[in-house]
């Protein structure tokens, strides 16, 4: 698998389940700013639990996200200047090339 189609993978699974967490806020939104009445707080808590699992599955993708960020922002940065220093040189960027 590429990382390409890794990637598309791991968006359509984030999207997912950002939309299955928000969904679940949703459900939530339902009772709040309401006095609670004991026949409801069974499923306050199943929904606020789901809440918590749910941002726990996420957890992971935020992650690695905050974490790469810092490091894409520097390799980008790199890759330009070092096309710069090519271009500047007479090289022709592939894009170029094949036209």
């Amino acid at each position: 698998m590429t990382i390409e189609e890794l990637t598309k993978e791991l968006d359509t699974k984030v999207n997912k389940a950002w939309d299955e967490y928000k969904a679940q806020h949703a459900q939530f939104d339902v009772y709040r700013g309401k006095p609670l009445e004991e026949k409801d707080i069974a499923t306050i808590n199943m929904i606020f639990e789901g809440i918590q699992y749910k941002f726990q599955e996420l957890y992971p993708a935020f992650q690695y996200v905050g974490f790469r960020h810092q490091w894409v922002t520097e390799a980008v940065t790199q890759h330009d200047m070092f096309m710069t220093s090519m271009e500047k040189a007479g090289s022709k960027r592939v894009e170029e090339a094949q036209s």
